[in-house]
């Protein structure tokens, strides 16, 4: 019983994991190399996507701040699906009875990649806000 606790409380934790790098990576940022941005007129929609705390500093117009980055959006399109099958995956292998060894490899390898896509992508936002001085 402890264990399907701790994997539940494990998967729950990698999913908010992954889903904070795609947050990260939609923040705007206005002297990065990437000056293509995706403005989303929904202040809900914009406070789920986009981390806040990320790029409010003094040089970010609050104006500004629906801008979502294109890197931010191309990380939600390669992330979040497998991140959200990661998730439905993982609490099926914690709260299935019988061991199934084949949703065992699946979630192995689906955590392989989300975990390279968000190393990939976090490579991606410090080559992209390297000429901001207040990350």
């Amino acid at each position: 019983m402890q264990n399907r606790i701790t994997n539940i409380i494990s998967t729950i934790f990698f999913f908010l994991l992954f889903n904070g790098e795609c947050r990260m990576c939609s923040s705007y940022f206005p002297r990065s190399k990437c000056k293509k941005y995706i403005y989303i007129k929904n202040n809900v929609l914009a406070d789920i996507l986009i981390a806040k705390s990320i790029s409010r500093d003094k040089f970010v117009e609050s104006i500004d701040y629906n801008k979502m980055s294109l890197v931010g959006f191309i990380s939600y399109i390669c992330i979040s699906p497998v991140n959200t099958l990661l998730l439905i995956i993982g609490l099926m292998r914690s709260l299935s009875v019988q061991h199934n060894s084949n949703l065992e490899d699946l979630y192995y390898i689906g955590m392989g990649i989300v975990a390279l896509l968000c190393v990939v992508f976090t490579i991606v936002m410090i080559i992209n806000t390297n000429k901001c001085k207040n990350r």
